[in-house]
Parts: structure tokens; C-alpha cells; sequence
């Protein structure tokens, strides 16, 4: 009896390419539109057009390349859903690594204007202003992505389970499932594409057992498959949900068989987005059961998604093939009125198996990056008047203890966020500062974030008028929040106060009156007080009035862009 089996094999720790620090290297952050773009693709491409090194930029977009030897290079920057940057070319030679920040200029890609004609030919290697290059254009670059997210430090958890049907497709005679967390982001492995070339994607192993390989990221953008499948667009066949809209890029054998299994398939598009949402494929051209392999529909499927870190994993995968067995010798007429048992071997459909698996969590040493049933979020902090991002602002969900903080950019992001309904509720550091309420919204939080959403806070102006007036406001000056304390304890109940010279002019002309100004304040039971109407890139004396001669003075100086400064007093007990 023949069994048949497929490999889905859970890889173990993968290499991470080790980078000398003598080579000549390339160090930078990728942005577009002043915001932090994570992963985008970077390629370093030397003078003969040779890929000789690619990366991921990062959740801050930072990226790091290295090249085997000096000499002039141009960095290509891939994004999905935007036409390719080129920077360069550029010089690196050994020693410090160069810095270069890389601004991406690309015009978004919209292939829901594509037009897909049923029927269309099935091209190989189709020419770049064919609608199948510019959708496979564009799977490429998630499927590139997948293999580059392969090398990151990740943890995976996942689920596999394995199902016995009959041969009628309707009892489950088996079920098994299994949970396991591996150290790679890489759930199946498939052959070296030259194998699968050469032997096909069925193949039979020493015990006689027979094993579906699948294909993955590296046999789809491998020179062997190209050469040997046609590409041609497709429409979606589903009626309901988001894969009725999606946009797909068919690939077929191309040619005569060739005597092996192959697979042919499509490779479906969000037409929004332009991401890659899902492979469906089955087995074609099966030796000797291709017909077995048709009846139960063998083949497979594979989901893609984009982390909020900006990487790329397969997050579901499934497969159905079918079990055989040797079939009862069959009784051949080769005399007329005599019968004898034939040399003829035969097989027949024994049963289905069908295994699939999910992962079910991602994380970067302890830090959980996505869990299934929760998506990542993203919020963007701006300035409500010049629409700049807003730098260290924290960032709540649901009044939850977890916060997350603003970068260069003004994003935060939140990895683990169900999907619904939310209140987001913003602290910039000048609110804290000048003891403002926090900006309060209510966002509904999608299954699938294309940008992140944006959230306009008061200008520093606005927040100072709340906390000290307009008029203050209206003359530029600002606030400062003090805090009086010995070396271990805070000074309550006490005065504060502020001095500064201030220059008047005359009406009448002449050298400017100078004369002293004084605020004064006095402090809470946590030693803390606050004055409104200080001057900004003016020296202040600081001190407490206490009298007592051993009490300091402090002096402060607020930046002529600020609108509120912080400053410590420290007296003797």
C-alpha cells in the first residue's frame, strides 16, 4: 500500500548573513511625506546592474546595507502600491558606514484602474507596460518582502491540524492538531526551485511515499519559475466579501509537459492597496494520477500579511491531496473464452487529507508584535495649525495603562488592537506641562490599517491661552512649571519668586528705561508651583523667600519657541 503524505516543514533557526565592519556600507531611514516608512524594500544594486545586497527598513525606517567591495552604487526602494525610488548612484568605500536618508518619490501604483479582459493571453515574461507585469510587479514585491521578514529575529506560534476524509469527501475518519512556537517566521518550506524544476512538485521519496511540495515566496520570484509558467490577469470568482473585489495575476505551465507535476494558480491583489492578500494554487499534470488529483481538487492555499512593523508572513496555509492505494489485480481477455490476471498495476482513491495551520502569534523577543483576532494600529499626532507631526506625544487606548509614544514622525503605534470601536486619547508634552486636559476621540479601528489615522491636537499657542490667558499668549510670553525642594524632601507653602529686567522704550527717543519685574507663586504640598508671563530668551532669578541667607539663586532661561519650561530649586533644610 502506497501512502501518500505532504511536507510542510517548520524551519529552525535561520542564518542571519553576518556583516563585517570593514565593509562598505550604506546607513539611513527611509520617509515619505515626513513620515517613517517601515517595510520598504532596499536593494543595493552595484555599476553592472547586480543585486549585491537587500533589506527592510524598520519600524523607525531605518535600514542598514553592505557591499562586497567599494565602488559606485545606486539603492532601488521598493514600496508596495508605489512606482520604485532610485537614489544614486552613490559611492561607498571602506570604513564608516555612509549615511543616507532616502525621501521616496514614487507615484502610487492604482491597478484598480487596470483593466482585465477575460480571457486574456497568458504571456511569459510579459513587457513592462502589460497589465500582468504591473500586477505581478507588485506581488513580487510583498513576496520579497516575505523572504526578507524570514531573516528578522521573530518568534512564531502556530497551529497545525491534519484531517482523514473518506473517499467520498464527506466522513472524517482522522484529525490531529498541533501547537507549536518556533524560532522563524517561515510556517513551510518548499524545495530549491532547480529541484522542482527538475523532479516536479509531486514527487515519490525511497519509501515509496509520495509528497506534495508547495510553492513558496522563493520558487515564485526564482528565475526557474518564470521561465517555465505565463502570467495573465484575473478576475475574482468570489460573489461576497473583500475577495470579491480583489484583482489576480494567473500563472500557468507554459509549453509542453515535461513529464513532472507542476502547479499553476493566482495570486490575488487588494486593488486599494495594492498588497498581496492570497495564493490559491493546485497540481497540474500529475504522473500517472492526474486524474485521481483532479477529482479531489488537490492543491492549496496561502494567506499573506503585513505586520505592523511593516513586515510580511504567510498567516494561514492549507493543502488537499489525495490518498491512494493499490487497486485489485484486473482480470485481462487475451485468448477468446480464456482470462487471466493482467501486468497491469492500478491505484484507487483510498481517502483525502487535508492539512492546514495558522500562526497564531509573532514576537520579537518578549514583545508580542501581532496576535491573531488583533490587528495593528496606527496613530499619527499633528499640529492642528501647520500640520506637523507632534514628537513625544503619549498615546492611550481605552484609558488603558499601555501607552504608546510619538516618534520624529508623530506616529505611535499599538500592534495588539482589536478591531471596533475605540477612544484614543492624546497627551502632548506640552499639555503635561502646562497641566491641559488631553485631546479625547473616538476612532473605529479597521481589520486592515492602510495609513495611519490622524489625530489633530491644539497649537502650543491655543494650549497656552487655556492655561494662562490670551493675553498672556498675545505677547509671546510663557510658563513655567518649578518645583522647590531640599535634597530628599519637596518645600511646601512657600514663595517663589521670579525676576528679570525688562527694557521699556521712551516715546520720546533716547537709551531704553530698564527696570526690574517680578512674578510671584507659592508652592503645593508636593513643593511644586507655577507662574504665567515670564518672558522667553530672557535670563530669570529664581529663588525662595524664606529668609534665610543660605538660599541659592537659580536662573532659567525659556527658548524664545517655547511656550512653557520646567525648572528645579533646591534650598538647604
Amino acid at each position: 500500500m502506497v501512502h501518500r503524505r505532504c511536507v510542510w516543514l517548520i524551519a529552525a533557526l535561520l542564518a542571519t548573513p553576518h556583516t563585517d565592519a570593514r565593509a562598505q556600507s550604506v546607513r539611513g531611514t527611509v520617509s515619505r511625506g515626513g513620515m517613517r516608512v517601515e517595510g520598504a524594500i532596499i536593494l543595493l544594486v552595484d555599476s553592472a546592474g547586480r543585486v549585491v545586497a537587500r533589506s527592510a527598513s524598520r519600524e523607525s525606517g531605518a535600514f542598514s546595507l553592505a557591499a562586497e567591495r567599494a565602488g559606485r552604487h545606486t539603492l532601488r526602494v521598493l514600496r508596495i502600491g508605489f512606482a520604485p525610488t532610485v537614489v544614486g548612484p552613490v559611492r561607498l568605500a571602506v570604513g564608516a558606514p555612509l549615511p543616507l536618508d532616502v525621501t521616496l518619490t514614487g507615484a502610487p501604483v492604482r491597478i484598480a484602474e487596470l483593466r482585465i479582459v477575460d480571457r486574456a493571453p497568458c504571456e511569459v515574461r510579459p513587457d513592462s507596460d502589460a497589465v500582468a507585469f504591473r500586477l505581478w510587479d507588485e506581488a513580487r514585491k510583498a513576496l520579497l518582502a516575505t523572504t526578507l521578514t524570514q531573516h528578522d529575529q521573530l518568534t512564531m506560534r502556530t497551529g497545525s491540524t491534519q484531517r482523514t476524509l473518506d473517499a467520498g469527501d464527506e466522513r472524517v475518519l482522522a484529525e490531529s492538531t498541533t501547537v507549536r512556537t518556533v524560532p522563524t517566521v517561515r510556517p513551510f518550506a518548499s524545495l530549491p526551485p532547480d529541484s522542482l524544476l527538475v523532479a516536479g512538485y509531486v514527487q515519490r521519496n525511497a519509501l515509496g511515499e509520495t509528497i506534495y511540495w508547495a510553492p513558496d515566496a522563493d520558487v515564485l520570484l526564482s528565475e526557474s519559475f518564470a521561465s517555465t509558467h505565463c502570467l495573465r490577469p484575473e478576475r475574482a470568482r468570489e460573489q461576497t466579501g473583500d475577495a470579491s473585489r480583489w484583482i489576480g495575476i494567473a500563472f500557468l505551465p507554459s509549453g509542453p509537459a515535461r513529464g513532472v507535476a507542476d502547479v499553476e494558480g493566482v495570486l490575488w491583489l487588494d486593488p486599494n492597496t495594492a498588497e498581496l492578500r492570497r495564493l490559491d494554487y493546485r497540481y497540474v499534470r500529475v504522473p500517472d494520477d492526474t486524474r485521481l488529483a483532479e477529482r479531489v481538487q488537490a492543491g492549496g492555499r496561502v494567506e499573506f500579511l503585513r505586520l505592523p512593523t511593516g513586515g510580511w508572513i504567510v498567516s494561514r496555509w492549507s493543502i488537499r491531496y489525495p490518498l491512494v492505494r493499490s487497486a485489485a489485480p484486473r482480470l485481462t481477455s487475451v485468448i477468446p473464452g480464456a482470462r487471466r490476471e493482467a501486468p497491469v498495476s492500478s491505484v484507487e482513491l483510498a481517502g483525502i487529507r487535508i492539512t492546514s495551520g495558522e500562526v497564531a502569534e509573532v514576537r520579537r523577543g518578549v514583545r508580542t508584535i501581532w496576535e491573531r483576532g488583533r490587528v495593528g494600529y496606527r496613530v499619527q499626532v499633528v499640529d492642528a495649525g501647520q500640520r506637523r507631526p507632534v514628537t513625544e506625544s503619549s498615546v492611550a487606548m481605552d484609558d488603558s495603562l499601555d501607552t504608546a509614544t510619538t516618534g520624529a514622525d508623530g506616529v505611535a503605534l499599538f500592534p495588539r488592537v482589536l478591531p471596533g470601536a475605540h477612544r484614543v486619547t492624546v497627551r502632548t508634552a506640552t499639555m503635561r506641562l502646562l497641566g491641559v486636559s488631553p485631546t479625547d476621540v473616538g476612532v473605529t479601528v479597521p481589520d486592515q490599517q492602510d495609513a495611519p489615522h490622524v489625530i489633530a491636537v491644539p497649537h502650543a499657542s491655543e494650549l497656552l491661552s487655556q492655561a494662562c490667558g490670551a493675553r498672556v499668549a498675545a505677547r509671546r510670553e510663557s510658563l513655567l512649571r518649578g518645583s522647590l525642594r531640599t535634597s530628599a524632601l519637596p518645600v511646601a507653602d512657600t514663595r517663589v519668586e521670579a525676576s528679570w529686567p525688562a527694557r521699556f522704550t521712551r516715546l520720546g527717543g533716547g537709551a531704553p528705561i530698564i527696570l526690574p519685574r517680578t512674578l510671584m507663586a507659592t508652592t503645593n504640598a508636593r513643593g511644586e508651583f507655577t507662574m504665567c508671563g515670564l518672558p522667553r530668551g530672557v535670563v530669570v532669578s529664581l529663588r525662595a523667600v524664606r529668609g534665610r541667607p543660605g538660599d541659592a539663586t537659580t536662573t532659567v532661561t525659556i527658548p524664545t519657541s517655547a511656550v512653557v519650561a520646567e525648572q528645579l530649586l533646591v534650598v538647604e533644610p
